[in-house]
């Protein structure tokens, strides 16, 4: 347990962390090799003073882009799809869940500051149409949770079954995710609940985000899991990456992995290390400021260098999520088999 043993040793860090930025509590999971280290912080329940685990049930948010793409992946494999079939006139499958189709953001359309949703699920098809063009096609890196929308809608179609019903057949069963969700209702017996400070920095339950199954944006943001599942998911993606880059034979239900980690479009072009996004994953290569994606760039001056002082370039494949109340975050090092998992209720 030597090399996770720092971990236990941040707690005091992590908990002052978590003070200062106002957030109710989290969840952390980290694999380093065959070493595992889960530990959690502060509540799931401010109102019932519940603690969370490595199996408590939060919302995910972006993270979910990465099962939509996945099953994309294994759509591809079954050749029902192709990374190159056209959408609309020029836009492609990959365009879409590269984030390169140019198309406005949106988000004020089908989300409020709460749970609630503005939109139906049927509205995103004809909505997307009319997004303006906002910077030319596949020039620029601009986040858009409608591609991913699109990219249920495309998986239900190529399946003939629902975007939920795939993922759970596909991946989530396959793979032992017995805690992982699709729907709207999740247990409660184990359960997060978002929460945002007020004007007076008081921490005030926010409700649940009502995106899953059958809403607008569950291919975006409609998985909901636990620190568990994730270190199983995510050791999933690093195992079938590893077999498909070696041509090694592989029983995994993962398909394309390889594709998926794979650049498609500049992160941050300002950065001097390269920084890409693939579907449902951003790549950079260290040392670097992991700047691209999250909540963080927003509030500093700039961010600091990841991996200063390594002997050599690392890989780092990452991404984040958020709704009202929540975060997510998962950051995979391949070359030290490292994965490192935080899901944390928002401050």
């Amino acid at each position: 347990m030597k090399g996770l043993q720092c971990l236990q040793e941040l707690r005091p860090t992590i908990t002052e962390v978590l003070n200062i930025s106002g957030a109710a509590g989290a969840s952390i999971g980290v694999i380093q090799g065959n070493e595992v280290y889960t530990a959690a912080f502060g509540n799931r329940d401010l109102l019932s003073g519940l603690e969370p685990d490595e199996n408590t049930i939060y919302h995910l948010a972006s993270l979910s882009k990465s099962f939509t793409a996945a099953g994309i992946g294994i759509l591809v494999d079954d050749n029902k799809l192709s990374w190159d079939q056209k959408i609309q006139k020029e836009s492609t499958v990959m365009d879409f869940l590269s984030h390169r189709t140019g198309l406005a953001t949106k988000n004020a359309l089908w989300k409020q500051d709460g749970p609630e949703l503005l939109l139906e699920q049927g509205d995103t098809i004809a909505l997307t149409s009319y997004l303006e063009v906002v910077e030319p096609f596949r020039s620029k890196w601009l986040y858009n949770n409608w591609g991913y929308d699109i990219g249920s809608h495309i998986t239900e179609q190529a399946s003939q079954m629902s975007w939920g019903s795939f993922l759970r057949e596909r991946i989530l069963t396959p793979l032992g995710l017995n805690n992982t969700h699709t729907s709207v209702d999740v247990p409660d017996e184990n359960y997060a609940r978002g929460y945002m400070p007020d004007l007076y920095g008081r921490l005030t339950d926010v409700g649940r985000p009502m995106i899953g199954e059958g809403t607008v944006q569950q291919g975006s943001n409609g998985v909901k899991s636990t620190v568990s599942d994730l270190l199983k998911y995510y050791k999933a993606i690093l195992g079938a990456w590893k077999a498909e880059t070696t041509a090694t034979p592989s029983s995994s239900p993962l398909k394309n992995v390889r594709d998926l980690l794979t650049g498609q479009i500049p992160l941050d072009p300002d950065s001097k290390a390269g920084q890409w996004y693939g579907p449902g994953w951003a790549i950079a290569e260290l040392p670097a400021p992991l700047r691209a994606m999250g909540t963080n760039p927003m509030f500093v001056s700039a961010m600091p260098l990841v991996g200063k002082g390594t002997a050599k370039k690392q890989i780092v494949w990452y991404h984040n999520g958020s709704l009202v109340g929540l975060f997510s975050s998962v950051h995979i090092l391949p070359e030290s088999d490292t994965i490192i998992v935080v899901l944390g209720l928002q401050g």
